[in-house]
């Protein structure tokens, strides 16, 4: 039997969006969930499931088989695979995209009536460190997007600030890297002398590879945390410690140091703060180094999540935030290193906030960050990085073919922050998008909790620790076995929603996230998780 939501449809809902290859329209407050688990699961579904897996390697994709039909989105709903003489399949999409359209969701319609001018340009992709780009049409470029980006940087956390593209958030890390990495290094070129420098790369093995003085490592430390995810490319997946599969057989960087992501975090602990020049001259560097110490000489950044993303949705305890302030507070701007806010996940509104670290400066100031990371939601990796960082910053130390993202992902990066940051209230919502996604969020977690205890009185411990931030939403079943089965019965319920951390099921909002679309998805969260006790049984 086909199944379909029966929340009431809202006429006033503004929001549509007409297909420009057929004509079809869709009107936001008239969707409903629709899916036949035959048409779902069936032939054409098989055939392009089987077509992919053919040319594409696997990733990670869901055990499901979740196909979106590109062209007809609006909002959190989406088209699945049609057959010929069936009813439209409509999903909810709760994963957004893994975030990537988390904000206002798919084919925003004031966004997409800015992008029209632009809708018959070729998508340009250029090497934006070799070559300056203007719009002689006042379609906003990378520099516009850059001018936004270091002013709401600086309204939130003070101090000037510069921007740097690229192609994905972890490149955005990479680049984090990059920039406190070598800074260490002018540091301590600074600080210590060539002899010095030299006794050092010998203690710790360390060759000299070139004649012009490049050498085979730079023992320059980085803090990350347990439950981390910074990318999959080498750098960030060192300071990566989640997933087995995403660490497991690949080599990592050799000087980063993992601490708890809670409050038994100890940062002194983790430390040596006996001088540089101290270590090498006894030849204790190694020992300390062997020990599991970083000497604080050689660190270079400490990265974190201000909500951890794959690591669970956790939000950090009030004693790791303690804890890490105070460290800061006693440490960072003497010994020189930076602190990395990667908002790749939780970023651009999600939290109610543009950055989510803002949700704790105002009591812990010293995590304002030196360097942040954004990408997801905004169509191009993104780094913001403190101005005096870059100073004297050497030519070709960045680059990148494609460094500056396509000129139409520029564009709509643009757009989508310019409406993000709007005081105003929106005019249907009665309040501005920050404002939403914190009330809405609240709300539809209130909704599950209300859920988990109707559910947990015949089946207990069923749905538990319902957490949140904002439009970052999670919740957590017995074990991976019947969390697994439970998002499969979303599937087959017209929800796409995501595991995460052990046990978890995650939910990305949208900022402009409307009542009755918290109702579908209850909705079809309590009918999926009925037919999953009928299947478990008494």
């Amino acid at each position: 039997m086909p199944y379909q939501t029966t929340v009431q449809v809202d006429p006033k809902d503004p929001v549509q969006f007409t297909d420009t290859l057929i004509g079809d329209l869709y009107q936001r407050g008239t969707v409903n969930i629709y899916v036949d688990s035959e048409v779902i699961t069936g032939p054409e579904t098989r055939r392009i499931v089987k077509q992919h897996q053919k040319h594409i390697a696997r990733t990670t994709h869901p055990e499901y088989p979740a196909i979106i039909n590109v062209h007809e989105c609006v909002g959190p709903f989406i088209e699945g695979v049609n057959v010929k003489g069936e009813r439209k399949q409509i999903f909810f999409d709760a994963s957004m995209g893994v975030g990537t359209h988390a904000v206002f969701g798919y084919n925003d319609e004031e966004i997409l009536r800015k992008m029209k001018p632009w809708r018959r340009l070729e998508g340009v992709k250029h090497a934006g460190t070799d070559f300056y780009i203007m719009s002689s049409k006042r379609m906003p470029t990378s520099t516009d997007l850059a001018k936004l980006l270091n002013k709401t940087a600086r309204e939130a956390f003070g101090s000037y600030w510069i921007c740097k593209f690229s192609s994905c958030g972890t490149e955005a890390n990479e680049d984090a890297s990059k920039i406190a990495m070598y800074n260490k290094f002018r540091q301590l070129c600074q600080k210590l002398d060539q002899e010095t420098l030299q006794e050092m790369y010998r203690q710790l093995g360390i060759k000299q590879i070139r004649e012009d003085g490049l050498t085979s490592n730079y023992p320059m430390f980085v803090i990350a945390l347990e439950g981390a995810f910074h990318g999959r490319t080498a750098g960030s997946l060192s300071y990566t410690k989640s997933k087995l599969p995403q660490k497991e057989g690949y080599q990592a960087l050799t000087y980063v140091k993992h601490l708890p992501y809670d409050s038994s975090a100890d940062f002194e602990d983790a430390i040596d703060s006996t001088l540089l020049e101290v270590l090498i001259k006894t030849e204790e560097l190694k020992n300390v180094i062997d020990s599991g110490k970083v000497p604080i000489d050689l660190l270079s950044m400490i990265i974190l999540e201000p909500v951890q993303g794959e690591g669970g949705y956790r939000i950090p305890e009030e004693g790791f935030l303690q804890e890490l302030n105070d460290f800061l507070r006693r440490y960072k701007k003497k010994k020189k290193f930076a602190l990395v806010d990667d908002e790749i996940q939780a970023g651009m509104g999600r939290t109610g906030k543009i950055f989510a670290i803002e949700n704790y400066t105002d009591k812990y100031p010293y995590l304002k960050p030196d360097i942040i990371t954004i990408a997801k939601a905004m169509p191009v990796g993104v780094l913001i990085a403190k101005k005096k960082l870059l100073i004297n910053w050497p030519g070709s130390k960045f680059s990148g073919t494609w460094s500056e993202g396509d000129v139409l992902a520029i564009a709509r990066g643009y757009y989508t922050l310019e409406k993000l940051l709007r005081k105003e209230p929106d005019s249907y919502l009665g309040r501005n998008y920050l404002e939403n996604a914190i009330i809405s969020g609240k709300e539809l977690r209130e909704g599950i909790r209300e859920l988990a205890d109707k559910i947990n009185r015949k089946y207990p411990e069923m749905i538990t620790n319902v957490r949140g931030m904002g439009q970052m939403t999670a919740f957590d079943l017995p074990d991976s076995k019947t969390r697994d089965r439970y998002e499969h019965e979303l599937f087959l319920h017209g929800v796409l929603m995501l595991p995460v951390g052990e046990k978890s099921m995650r939910i990305f909002g949208t900022v402009d996230q409307r009542q009755r679309e918290r109702k579908i998805l209850l909705q079809a969260m309590g009918t999926s998780m009925e037919s999953l006790l009928e299947e478990l049984g008494p």
